[in-house]
């Protein structure tokens, strides 16, 4: 069911010259809500839909969205399916004119969802966006600040719940969780190397990225990021980032990436050099504690 249509314009784009994906999950949370609406045939209003019991929601990106692409969002809820595990509904971008998948979000709700046989898919339907790396929720749920730093964890992010950043309700918006984790990413990068990360022909893009949520961030909350390392292969990395509220230490959210080094020149996949790997190994999460 079609309930987005736009474009990707260029303040939507990262240095890597395609969608950052703040802006692709603010198109996929819009897809979400609006399809909310059509399918319920009430008046979508984002604070009381933009948690909706949200418990976990899962984002795949399949491929990159450049500049001026036109982009079509459709949302369905889930038939029952193994594939789809304890996911509710789909919401998806792919561009307008090939058909081609950009990105998609598998969501768990807490709250039923009652969609017709005509808004209704399975995921099989659509292989490309089931978990792939990412099968499971990351496996913390319940940790503290200092103990979150002595597996290794660092402070990648901090800041204040602004009240543009809210909705009506004063709940930060489920797209912001994804902005604040992609600002936090470079501060990661140089506890794990250095200023020897920044480079004009290679970066990274993510593939995958899973989140669950403990809690709420509130306006005027302080917030707190941390985030580490967990893995690191071949051409990807596995990152894992914890949201925290400052003033009583609560998890607010807990979430993990993989990542894939990307060739700026050849747009395509490439190798940790052994050199890097090395260097990552040791900055790696000990997350047995």
């Amino acid at each position: 069911m079609l309930t987005y249509r736009g474009s990707v314009n260029r303040w939507e784009c990262d240095e890597n010259d395609h969608m950052n994906v703040r802006y692709c999950v603010e198109k996929l949370y819009e897809t979400f809500v609006a399809g909310l609406a059509m399918t319920t045939n009430k008046r979508a209003k984002e604070d009381e839909e933009s948690y909706r019991g949200i418990k976990c929601a899962h984002i795949r990106f399949q491929n990159e969205a450049r500049l001026s692409a036109p982009i079509s969002g459709h949302f369905y809820g889930l038939s029952e399916s193994s594939s789809a595990g304890d996911f509710d509904c789909l919401a998806y971008l792919q561009d307008t004119s090939s058909g081609k998948l950009f990105c998609s979000m598998l969501l768990q709700l807490s709250d039923p969802l009652n969609c017709s046989e005509e808004t209704s898919r399975s995921v099989e339907e659509i292989p490309e966006v089931i978990p792939r790396g990412l099968i499971e929720a990351f496996p913390i749920s319940n940790i503290s600040m200092s103990k979150a730093e002595e597996a290794g964890f660092v402070v990648s992010g901090r800041g204040l719940v602004r009240s543009e950043d809210c909705d009506s309700a004063g709940n930060l918006k489920v797209p912001s969780y994804m902005g604040k984790a992609s600002d936090s990413v470079p501060n990661l990068w140089t506890h794990l190397m250095g200023d020897e990360q920044v480079s004009d022909s290679e970066g990274g893009a993510v593939a995958e990225f899973r989140k669950t949520f403990h809690g709420v961030l509130k306006e005027g909350d302080v917030f707190t990021v941390m985030s580490g390392l967990t893995e690191a292969r071949g051409k990807i990395q596995r990152f894992a980032h914890l949201f925290f509220r400052e003033r009583d230490g609560q998890l607010i959210m807990s979430a993990e990436a993989i990542s894939v080094r990307f060739n700026l020149l050849t747009r395509k996949a490439s190798e940790i050099k052994p050199e890097m790997l090395k260097r990552l190994e040791s900055k790696k999460l000990n997350l047995k504690l």
